[in-house]
């Protein structure tokens, strides 16, 4: 099936657009259901970020598709489309500072990762495939996730700091992932997500809440160690002891960590008192 002119794609727009009504698609969601609703139905596969997908005049096919299909989609729903599209934060050091990194909520895939210094790139930030047709990747520049990350300090990155940037991007990621993915129905799981975003964010404040972000790292650690024990149908105690309960997991086939990693992590609540305040120069 193709589109062969605006009447055409009006029609088919106003179907899905109906489709997703019933279906109870958040309008937050639309703009991406759209689109894979469209690839599907067209049995063809579409990608592209949305801010380089520009639609072409009586061109309904690959990336101008995907223009118009946005185009449509954000006539129809405006500011109502607007969402947070991460699944979390950590803080990854660039030149001895804290920086805000987000963890994106991708959907589709293969998934790509790269560091590159040029912010003003686009890649394609979505991607449906379909069999019999060439793979579409989704590619990430890790350097894009860093909050607020000046383009004149990206370009000065060498490769050491580069890949230090993405090593702590995917260890993040691939933690705030395998919640997102595996656990979203636990309680538990979801709130040291929480916890962990949390602990970031306090990081990089104005006034660095470094007590704060410790004890929700603390909170982070003990909510998935009883998580775990959970899952395994072991009780576990009320207590914010970590060495407890990492003796419990080691019990249920997880390895014990390094005493000082548990003792970093380990904290009183009244750490949360502690705060850096800017020095006036």
């Amino acid at each position: 099936m193709t589109i062969k002119n605006a009447e055409q794609f009006e029609q088919l727009m106003q179907e899905i657009d109906d489709a997703m009504r019933d279906n109870n698609i958040p309008i937050i969601g639309r703009e991406l259901a759209a689109l894979g609703e469209v690839a599907k139905r067209l049995r063809q596969p579409l990608y592209g970020g949305p801010e380089k997908c520009e639609p072409i005049p009586g061109d309904y096919t690959g990336r101008s598709l995907t223009g118009h299909i946005y185009q449509w989609v954000r006539k129809r729903y405006g500011d109502r489309l607007l969402m947070n599209t991460t699944i979390g934060n950590s803080v990854t050091l660039i030149r001895g500072d804290p920086w805000l990194l987000g963890m994106p909520d991708v959907i589709g895939g293969p998934l790509r990762f790269i560091v590159d210094r040029d912010l003003s790139k686009q890649h394609p930030t979505f991607a449906i495939n379909r069999p019999g047709h060439p793979k579409q990747w989704v590619i990430i520049n890790v350097l894009r996730c860093v909050t607020d990350l000046p383009p004149g300090l990206a370009e000065q990155l060498t490769n050491t700091e580069l890949r230090a940037i993405l090593d702590d991007f995917l260890a993040s990621y691939t933690c705030m992932q395998l919640i997102q993915t595996r656990c979203r129905r636990d309680d538990l799981a979801i709130a040291a997500q929480i916890d962990l975003t949390a602990s970031a964010r306090h990081i990089v404040a104005h006034n660095r809440e470094l007590g704060m972000s410790r004890w929700a790292s603390l909170q982070a650690a003990e909510k998935l160690l009883k998580f775990y024990l959970a899952k395994q149908s072991v009780g576990f105690p009320r207590s914010h002891k970590l060495n407890t309960l990492f003796e419990l997991v080691a019990q249920h086939g997880l390895s014990l960590p390094p005493e000082s990693f548990v003792a970093t992590l380990q904290c009183e609540a009244s750490v949360q008192s502690t705060q850096v305040k800017p020095s006036p120069i």
